[in-house]
Parts: structure tokens; sequence; C-alpha cells
């Protein structure tokens, strides 16, 4: 889905006279609201899954049609690029200390 057509959405479902003021937040709004949404789904095949294709596509989920939760299993979370990327940054978390995990971007991550 474009940009284009998620602020058309925004746009038609709120009234707001400044919207084009507040673009910049609603679109990282969007972002953090999808980046936990697919964490938890991923923590769902994870927990009640056990990261296992077959069983993920069997049992579903209840928040999806059958057909649409098969295309998101399929085509996100077993790709090989997916699955690359978790399996990194699970070896990545396993590194921290403490589990502390690291939130403050790009900048250098310094105790005194």
């Amino acid at each position: 889905m474009d940009q284009d057509h998620m602020w058309a959405v925004v746009q038609d479902s709120f009234k707001n006279d400044n919207f084009e003021l507040h673009r910049k937040y609603v679109f990282q709004h969007m972002k953090k609201l999808w980046d936990n949404w697919r964490g938890e789904l991923k923590q769902y095949i994870k927990k009640k899954c056990g990261n296992d294709k077959a069983l993920a596509l069997e049992r579903g989920h209840k928040d999806f049609e059958q057909e649409d939760w098969a295309w998101l299993i399929e085509n996100h979370f077993f790709t090989d690029k997916f699955l690359k990327k978790s399996e990194q940054n699970c070896r990545n978390r396993a590194k921290l200390e403490d589990g502390l995990l690291h939130h403050v971007g790009s900048e250098t991550f310094q105790s005194d």
C-alpha cells in the first residue's frame, strides 16, 4: 500500500482542517503500530506454532481469514529473507548484556 493511498484513507476517516501539518507524525505513528502488530504476529507464530510453517498454516490466526493468513505466512514470515534477518536479530539480541535493548537510534550508547 503506498503512502498516498494510506493518507487518503486517513483523511476520509478523520476530519481536521490542518491535516497536512500532521502528515509526518501520522505516518510515524502508523509505522509504530504496524511494527508492534507485526511483532505480535511473529510472537504468536513462535509461541503457538513453534516456528513451524505447516503448523502456523494449519492453526491460522483469529484476526485473519485463512487465505490472508496463508499469504502472510508464505510471503512474509517464512521467506528466506525474513528468516535470515530474524535469525541474525536473535543472535544480536543474545549478545546484549542483561537483555538491555538499544533504543537510541544511530547514536552511540555509553555509560560513564
